[in-house]
């Protein structure tokens, strides 16, 4: 190669990729292979997408107090990566239901619109619903999600 490295690429740094950054990702990458492993397409696919309790002290398992149900979807591309959304809200319908009884939900007014949610370079978008005080028990909340795919996520939780 005609660069002072010793390697075969057409740059001055010591890697095999094209980019001069120093590292072994590819480029445009932030450059380290980790991220090209939680990174492989750029697209909605690399988005991860969670359901979560939270209370006074932040997620819980065992909780106490006013409830929060809240999804978070990361995106750790390092490039901003669109959610496709059939509706123009990420959650449609909350739920939280109790073992053995009766559940809550909450559905939101939402307008039947394709849209896209841009999702940061490697940060996050949330959306949330108060619950209130629940009584003590076992509990499972949900959260029926606006995507192409009715994805449904669910997570347990116990109030004390």
């Amino acid at each position: 190669d005609a660069d002072t490295d010793s390697d075969t690429d057409a740059d001055t740094d010591a890697d095999t990729d094209t980019d001069a950054t120093g590292d072994t990702g590819a480029s445009g990458t932030t450059g380290d292979t980790a991220t090209a492993a939680f990174c492989p397409t750029g697209t909605a696919a690399d988005l991860q997408i969670e359901i979560f309790a939270t209370d006074a002290s932040g997620v819980c398992t065992q909780c106490t107090g006013n409830i929060t149900l809240g999804v978070r979807v990361s995106n750790p591309c390092p490039m901003v990566v669109d959610l496709p959304l059939t509706q123009d809200c990420l959650v449609g319908t909350w739920e939280v239901a109790q073992q053995g009884g009766i559940g809550m939900g909450v559905g939101q007014i939402c307008a039947q619109v394709m849209t896209q949610v841009p999702v940061p370079a490697m940060g996050s978008v949330e959306d949330s619903n108060g619950f209130g005080a629940l009584g003590a028990g076992n509990y499972r909340g949900s959260a029926y999600l606006s995507t192409p795919n009715n994805l449904v996520l669910d997570t347990n939780f116990q109030v004390l």
